[in-house]
């Protein structure tokens, strides 16, 4: 396996979750590791295998390294060299830093009338929507245990949610 595939599985294991080939190909060039059309053309390489996932989300493509892919990473990424490894691990931190919003979560409470509310809540990626729930209840409570809740469990939530529709998740 050549150093430019083992470096793009390398950053996928280092991310952990789906992200759109947009930022992915950021991460890369940021690592100085390839460019943008090479660098599709090895994730669609190892979607054939296996090694890699690929859902359309909102309309983009998104990435997300299989258990396959990451027992591959594993059996290969001791001949990255340690350089290669710190500038991915660099970028990675850089594009998916603190201020740099992937996947935002919501919720809002409102009164509908007296004693009955609306709940919502969903996640957004890029401003895209992934999903979004809507509930009515009488209870006052029960909104805010689901409010926080959702807040707490939101990726577990989603990936329940795939899964009940036979589907697997893109996270």
């Amino acid at each position: 396996m050549n150093e430019h595939k083992i470096a793009v599985l390398y950053m996928l294991k280092t991310i952990k979750i789906a992200i759109s080939n947009r930022y992915l190909i950021e991460i890369l060039a940021e690592a100085e590791i390839i460019e943008y059309y090479p660098g599709l053309d090895i994730l669609h390489y190892f979607e054939k295998f296996g090694l890699v996932c690929i859902s359309e989300i909102g309309g983009t493509d998104h990435y997300k390294i299989t258990l396959e892919g990451i027992k591959t990473c594993e059996l290969f990424e001791n001949k990255l060299p340690n350089e290669i490894k710190n500038r991915i691990e660099k970028a990675c931190k850089k594009t998916l830093s603190e201020d740099y919003d992937l996947r935002k979560v919501y919720t809002q409470t409102s009164a509908i009338r007296d004693g009955m509310y609306y709940f919502k809540c969903g996640v957004f990626e890029q401003n895209d929507p992934l999903f979004e729930i809507r509930l009515r209840t009488e209870n006052a409570e029960q909104v805010q245990r689901l409010e926080s809740y959702f807040r707490l469990h939101s990726a577990e939530i989603y990936e329940k949610l795939f899964n009940a529709l036979g589907e697997e998740s893109p996270f």
